[in-house]
This record gives C-alpha cells, sequence and structure tokens, in this order.
C-alpha cells in the first residue's frame, strides 16, 4: 500500500531533538547518532535563536515544570 513512501531525514532528527530538549537528560539513539539535551529548554532557545538576546535568557526549573524566557530584538 504505501511502496513509495519516503520521509524526510530532517524532519525526524528535528522532532527527536524536540523530544530531546522537552525530556532533560533523555538520550534517543537513531542512525549511530545520538540525541541528547542535558539543559532542555535552555539549549532549545539556545539553539533556535538569531542573534544575541535583548537580556540574559531566565531558565527556572521546579519538581514539575521548566521554564525558559528571553526575548530577541525587533526586526
Amino acid at each position: 500500500m504505501f511502496k513509495l513512501y519516503q520521509y524526510l531525514e530532517q524532519h525526524i532528527e528535528r522532532l527527536l531533538w524536540n523530544y530531546c530538549y522537552l525530556n532533560t537528560g533523555l538520550s534517543i539513539f537513531y542512525n549511530s547518532n545520538k540525541f541528547q539535551s542535558k539543559n532542555g529548554l535552555l539549549d532549545l532557545l539556545t539553539e533556535k535563536m538569531d542573534g544575541e538576546p535583548l537580556y540574559p535568557i531566565i531558565h527556572l526549573i521546579g519538581d514539575d515544570i521548566e521554564v525558559a524566557i528571553s526575548r530577541q530584538p525587533l526586526r
């Protein structure tokens, strides 16, 4: 039924990174690559921001919540 089905490697890897950002310390091995985020949402903001933030990143971790906040200059 799905003989010509293909998936985009970039899409799969982006999803795996998102799982790791949302689950700090999670390790996922896929096609000989290891995906892991030691700082969770802090790593996500650092990776996705274009340029320097206006303020330092605020990263708070509690027993059942994690928050990372920052602001970039308007373009």
